[in-house]
Order: structure tokens, then sequence, then C-alpha cells
């Protein structure tokens, strides 16, 4: 791979990766201000994090001392993905499917 390829795919991780972390920060956001219950927990649990480093830096080892946080995230990301998941499927055959009242519904 030359440097010009080695550069657009530095690039492009970059800023899909920044992307979708700015997507789902955004919505906990949004969800935290809408369940200030939830916001509060996850204040107290982040505070109490940082009073337990006693001033030393935060390293990956000590991300499982923060369980809200994690549930947080994770919670954000199933009610809004950054990127589409799911099964895509294409039906073999035409199907009506009726809902309520009898009316159809589109698959």
């Amino acid at each position: 791979m030359n440097l010009k390829d080695q550069f657009g795919n530095m690039m492009l991780i970059l800023f899909a990766g920044h992307d979708t972390t700015g997507h789902t920060m955004t919505w906990l956001t949004y969800e935290l201000a809408n369940h200030p219950e939830y916001q509060q927990r996850l204040h107290e649990e982040v505070d109490q994090f940082f009073e337990d480093l006693n001033g030393r830096d935060p390293t990956y080892a000590d991300c499982e001392k923060l369980p809200f946080l994690t549930r947080c995230v994770m919670e954000t990301l199933r009610l809004w993905p950054a990127v589409l998941n799911g099964t895509f499927r294409q039906l073999q055959y035409n199907e009506d499917i009726k809902g309520p009242n009898g009316k159809l519904v589109t698959l």
C-alpha cells in the first residue's frame, strides 16, 4: 500500500471513530438530561471514582470501577446506534400482514 493510501485509511479511521463517538456522547447527554435520577447516580459514581484514584491518572484497568457508566453507554448504543445494525432481509414472496382494525402493515 502506498503512502497516499495509508494516509487515506488513517484519515478514514480517525474521522469515522470521531463521528461515532460524538454521536454516542450526544445521545448519552440527551438521555441523561431526560433522566435526572440517572444523571445524579452517574455523577456520584464518577465523583467516587476520581476520589478513589487519589490524584493519580486513571488506567484502562480502572474502567471496571465505572459499571453504571458502562451500562449507560451500552443502553445509549442500544437506543441510538451510531451504526445501523440488525438483520436486513428481503421477503421471498409478498405477504399481507393486518394490524389494528384490519389495516395492512407494510414490512
